[in-house]
């Protein structure tokens, strides 16, 4: 029993170290599950960024296809007018000569 008796304070000794490793520990996994959720968090947060960013890229797309449209349609417009000033000097140039033979049957 004197054996015994002598290595209870070893043993409490022992107790004590691993119940501090055990205290050491628990506080590391703390420390990690908060690590761990701060990261979920931000995976979150970047999976709701790049929905945005899918969205706004499709957004983009859409208008870039309505600008080429306008465009050829800002071309024919542009053609049309061109046609339209074409036929506007000839019909001036008609009334022109018109005026000059009233002028002349006029004399």
């Amino acid at each position: 029993m004197g054996n015994i008796n002598k290595k209870i304070p070893e043993y409490e000794s022992k107790i004590a170290v691993l119940s501090q490793e055990i205290e050491r520990l628990n506080n590391v996994i703390e420390k990690k599950n908060s690590e761990l959720s701060k990261l979920s968090n931000k995976l979150s947060e970047i999976e709701g960024m790049n929905k945005t960013i899918g969205t706004l890229q499709e957004r983009i797309t859409k208008l870039v296809n309505e600008n080429s449209n306008m465009e050829g349609d800002i071309n024919q417009a542009q053609e049309n007018l061109r046609l339209s000033a074409n036929q506007n000097a000839k019909i001036m140039q008609e009334l022109q000569q018109y005026k000059k033979l009233i002028d002349q049957n006029d004399q």
